[in-house]
């Protein structure tokens, strides 16, 4: 399995692939904690639907949220952060059950699972986090230019000759809507 993940291509080009990433350009299980100010569920649905995040397959998943007010300290882990391409992407590992073969992982089914189990608000607050991360670290940073976006890869559907069309779920929220979610959930970064 490993061998299949690091040798599946993430891109239509073929380009990005986990096997060319050396040590130097990657973070395991990247720790955050970071201050909270408010995150609430109303507020932010509102957010999200001004910045039309959802429309399409995660509307009725932004519809469903229910979660007690939070406020404090966010605290989690990323599986895997990396640089290649002058960029830095965010990378999920999902081991979840869609089926026997790879075509129950087409890329066209994912978004579907995404919006099941609520992954999608995962993956907004840690690209938050490396939002904030590479303001204090990159060197004229621009979040346009330096963030890849995510990559949720279910490790079951991955088949490196299918490339991004199996198990490769992939999503680069706008800059925009970062930036109102790292304003939203407030605290110094």
């Amino acid at each position: 399995m490993v061998a299949r993940v690091t040798a599946t291509p993430l891109d239509a080009a073929g380009l990005l692939q986990l096997a060319a990433v050396g040590c130097e350009d990657r973070l395991d299980e990247l720790e955050f904690t970071y201050p909270v100010t408010r995150f609430d569920v109303s507020g932010l649905q509102v957010l999200l639907r001004a910045h039309r995040f959802g429309d399409g397959a995660f509307d009725a998943s932004i519809d469903a949220l229910a979660f007690a007010d939070v406020a404090g300290f966010m605290r989690g882990f990323i599986d895997l952060v990396f640089a290649a391409d002058g960029r830095h992407w965010l990378v999920d590992w999902k081991s979840n059950w869609l089926g026997p073969g790879p075509e129950d992982y087409a890329a066209e089914l994912l978004p579907a699972a995404m919006a099941r189990e609520t992954y999608w608000l995962q993956y907004l607050i840690y690209t938050v986090v490396l939002h904030r991360l590479l303001r204090l670290r990159q060197p004229g940073y621009d979040y346009d230019r330096h963030v890849g976006g995510i990559f949720y890869l279910f490790l079951r559907g991955l088949v490196p000759e299918r490339g991004p069309a199996t198990g490769v779920f992939h999503d680069r929220p706008s800059r925009a809507l970062v930036e109102a979610l790292d304003g939203w959930i407030g605290g110094a970064a």
